[in-house]
């Protein structure tokens, strides 16, 4: 079943990433995904330093295929699920 999936993933992103579709999109085919909030403390000092109370950040990356990446920061105080997605 992932397999199937998986394969069918891989037709929508390369019909996404077609020239006729990049020139006149009709197709949107996108990856949503977070990044790791250990490493997204502001300010980050490294693994040798830290503050005590430091700014916690949440970065969720998007890539539409054909086209580009966003990055997205979010503070700590917005809850993640499908509304920060949107």
């Amino acid at each position: 079943m992932f397999n199937l999936e998986r394969n069918e993933y891989a037709k929508r992103r390369e019909k996404a990433m077609t020239l006729e579709n990049i020139s006149k999109p009709s197709i949107l085919s996108i990856i949503i995904d977070g990044a790791d909030q250990k490493h997204c403390n502001l300010p980050y000092l490294g693994s040798q330093n830290s503050f005590p109370h430091p700014f916690k950040v949440h970065l969720t990356g998007i890539k539409e295929h054909g086209n580009d990446i966003t990055l997205y920061p979010t503070i700590s105080t917005v809850k993640k699920g499908i509304n920060l997605n949107i």
